[in-house]
C-alpha cells in the first residue's frame, strides 16, 4: 500500500496540482487493502475536503472515516472492505485502471450507491443512518459534464445555489469566490458552449464548491482538468 498526503494552506488561491493519495490493490485489481499491483492506469477519483472552521465537523476529526466498506454485485466484488480516513483540509485520490473500484466507492460516499457491509462516516454523519445529512453537507463534481450549454457559467451556478438553499444575500459573494478559485472570473458572463473542456471541468468543480460542503468529491479524469 502506497500512502502520500499533502495538505495545502488556507493562504493558497487552489489546490496544488499534485495531489496526495493512497492506493488500494486488490486480486482482479479490485479496490482492496491488501496487494501492491503497479499502477498502470490514469483515472482519478478524488475526495477534496473543505478547509473552512465554519464547514468542518469537530476540531481533529476526520471529514470521511472508512471501515471496512464493501461493494458486491452478485459474485463481483467491486470494493473489497477497504479502510481510510481523510483529514479536515486534506485532498485525498484514489489511482487505478478502470474497473478498480474507484466510482464505485466516491458513489457510495454520496450516497449514490449502498454498500454491501461496513461502515463510514462523511462530514460528520454516518453513511447509512443519516443519508439526507451526508447529502447537504457534500459537493459532487460528475466524470460527465451536467452545466447547461445555453446559459453562462454566472447563470449556471445561480440555478445551483437556489437548488442548494444559498441565502440569495450570500450568492454573488460566493459565485464570485468558486470564480476566483478556478480561475474564471473573465469568463463568467459567457455561455458555456463557448468554453474548452478543460474550463467546463473548472466550472464543474465551482458549482460543486458554491455552497459551501464539508467535503467535495470527484469521479472526474483528473487528465480533463489542466493545472493552473
Amino acid at each position: 500500500m502506497l500512502r502520500v498526503r499533502h495538505k495545502h494552506q488556507k493562504s493558497d488561491p487552489l489546490p496544488p496540482p499534485v495531489l496526495g493519495a493512497r492506493l488500494f490493490w486488490g486480486g482482479g485489481h479490485r479496490l482492496s487493502n491488501d496487494g501492491a499491483t503497479p499502477y498502470k492506469g490514469s483515472v482519478v477519483s478524488v475526495v477534496a475536503t473543505e478547509l473552512s472552521p465554519a464547514s468542518v465537523g469537530t476540531a481533529g476529526s476526520p471529514a470521511v472515516e472508512v471501515h471496512d466498506l464493501t461493494k458486491r454485485y452478485g459474485d463481483l466484488v467491486a470494493v473489497n472492505g477497504i479502510d481510510f480516513s481523510v483529514a479536515q483540509g486534506e485532498i485525498f485520490a484514489f489511482l487505478g485502471p478502470n474497473g478498480a473500484g474507484k466510482s464505485t466507492t466516491i458513489k457510495m460516499l454520496c450516497t449514490l450507491a449502498h454498500p454491501t457491509s461496513g461502515r463510514a462516516m462523511v462530514a460528520g454523519f454516518d453513511l447509512a443512518l443519516q443519508a439526507k445529512s451526508v447529502r447537504r453537507h457534500i459537493g459532487l463534481v460528475f466524470q460527465e459534464q451536467t452545466l447547461d450549454n445555453q446559459l453562462t457559467a454566472e447563470e449556471n451556478l445561480r440555478f445551483h445555489a437556489v437548488l442548494y438553499g444559498v441565502p440569495r444575500g450570500r450568492v454573488a459573494a460566493r459565485i464570485t469566490r468558486v470564480l476566483e478559485l478556478v480561475a474564471l472570473s473573465d469568463r463568467r458572463k459567457d455561455l458555456v458552449s463557448t468554453y474548452s473542456g478543460g474550463m467546463a471541468s473548472r466550472l464543474e468543480i465551482a458549482r460543486g464548491m458554491l455552497h459551501t460542503p464539508r467535503c467535495c468529491s470527484s469521479t472526474n479524469r483528473w487528465s480533463v482538468s489542466t493545472p493552473r
